[in-house]
């Protein structure tokens, strides 16, 4: 019952991840960007009382000009700046109980948590099934994306299910 479960977890966090590698355009794909999306779509799902609206943008300087996309839970933007030259990387701003421990598990943990490194995992083995010739697509809306492992997405599945609730559990609630 218990692998069952497990097993769904990974495909609903599967479904997450596919729909943000269609939408993030391949350039802004640093830092893990498209899994990091998924990941706090699918803990705003699994736990709705503990993660509040999503706010996440990754600036990039791999197309010129400079471009920062944001997205929140009402799409996604594409800005393109011109003159100066804004940090690159990824920006979290995140709201409820949940989110410390995202910023944690994902953004600040050092050496990197066992969460990153699943993520770490996916991401490379999607890249490295796409190819060269889909990574330099602008998107990948009409690619077929290949599934990593179910180990992997299973790993991160179980750390995104239980994760936030050890917040609430080291705090006195139930």
């Amino acid at each position: 019952m218990r692998e069952t479960a497990l097993s769904d977890a990974a495909d609903r966090l599967w479904q997450a991840l596919e729909a943000e590698l269609r939408a993030v355009p391949v350039s802004h794909w640093g830092f893990f960007f498209p899994c990091l999306i998924a990941c706090w779509r699918f803990s705003c799902r699994e736990h709705p009382a503990l993660f509040g609206p999503l706010h996440m943008e990754y600036t990039a300087r791999l197309e010129s000009p400079v471009s920062t996309l944001r997205v929140d839970d009402n799409g996604y933007c594409l800005t393109h700046h011109v003159g100066g030259t804004p940090e690159t990387g990824v920006r979290v701003i995140g709201q409820g109980p949940g989110f410390s421990w995202f910023a944690r598990t994902f953004l600040t943990s050092e050496p990197p948590s066992d969460a990153f490194t699943a993520v770490e995992s996916i991401m490379y083995a999607v890249a490295d099934a796409l190819g060269p010739e889909a990574l330099r697509s602008p998107t990948l809306k009409r690619i077929s994306v290949p599934r990593p492992a179910t180990a992997h997405l299973e790993a991160l599945a179980a750390v995104l299910r239980l994760g936030p609730l050890t917040i609430t559990r080291s705090a006195g609630a139930v």
